[in-house]
């Protein structure tokens, strides 16, 4: 995994990187819609962690007129209800009618989620190809399960736009709980039966690519939670096209030539009080920054 090696050199030198949250004018040219012919552009893949917005955003590409997006392309819950916490979403998978979804796997919600330019995955490869393909208007996919397979998705897909969606990690971790009761002196063990958002099935098929991500060795639930944030975070600085934060989404979504349509609300940023005091965060995710910084150099 020659590819591995260099990778892990190259989001070394991401660690310090402050996201600025600007698109620039050529990712504004490679985000338009692109006229009434499909496919006159590349898809755009939109990627981002559990509960970080992307329903919104994904929402907003839905809403605006010469896209066809589709919600988690692999969710293995395909059909699932309506989250209620997805405001002004009737349903997900309209979009849908008339794709096969021959060779759909769901296991690939949890399994092999570390792919590189070099591995093959022809079933997913020609699954998401039939969705581009099918695409009335230009295809938006909004993916929560390819954090890891960007390298993959930008060998094999060339000409897609990726954005990177992302949310400060205290309020995204409260978030994915919801009413999961997972108390702050909790056991990372304690994981196993209740699993937010696969958190725990992530940790153990990535495990084999970042051994601190050993149960035994975190303090607690969200040192796991937050080694995963952080490598999303950095897999998205490194591959995206565009990386913004929810909140700048929310401010302004023409960032991305979208408009607001009434979907649009500032998200509660203040809820993780509520969980722990600001020291308790602080010293669990110093703790995880100097354990990332000396995985990668290594």
């Amino acid at each position: 995994m020659r590819w591995w090696v260099r990778l892990r050199g190259e989001l070394a030198a991401l660690l310090h990187r402050s996201p600025s949250g600007e698109v620039s004018e050529t990712a504004r040219s490679l985000l338009a819609a692109g006229g009434v012919e499909p496919g006159l552009n590349g898809p755009i893949f939109l990627t981002g962690r559990f509960r970080c917005g992307s329903t919104l955003l994904w929402n907003l590409y839905r809403s605006a007129e010469g896209y066809t997006a589709y919600y988690e392309p692999l969710n293995e819950l395909h059909g699932k209800d309506v989250d209620p916490t997805h405001r002004g979403v009737i349903d997900y998978w309209r979009e849908y009618a008339g794709v096969s979804r021959v060779g759909f796997d769901p296991a690939w919600s949890t399994r092999r989620l570390l792919l590189g330019p070099e591995d093959e995955a022809l079933s997913m490869q020609s699954y998401i190809q039939e969705l581009i393909d099918q695409a009335s208007g230009r295809a938006v996919l909004q993916f929560n399960r390819v954090d890891f397979r960007l390298a993959w998705l930008r060998a094999r897909f060339p000409a897609a736009t990726v954005v990177h969606l992302w949310r400060e990690p205290r309020a995204q971790w409260v978030s994915s709980l919801g009413e999961l009761s997972l108390p702050k002196d909790a056991a990372t063990t304690e994981l196993i039966a209740l699993d937010p958002f696969y958190l725990w099935r992530w940790v153990v098929d990535l495990q084999p690519h970042f051994p601190f991500l050993d149960h035994r060795k975190a303090e607690h639930p969200y040192q796991l939670y937050y080694y995963l944030w952080r490598l999303s975070w950095l897999f998205g600085q490194r591959f995206a096209d565009v990386s913004l934060s929810l909140a700048e989404l929310c401010e302004d979504p023409g960032r991305l030539g979208l408009t607001d349509g009434g979907l649009v609300s500032p998200p509660v940023s203040d809820r993780w009080l509520s969980y722990a005091e600001p020291g308790w965060f602080e010293a669990h995710e110093v703790h995880c920054e100097q354990v990332i910084a000396d995985s990668l150099v290594a």
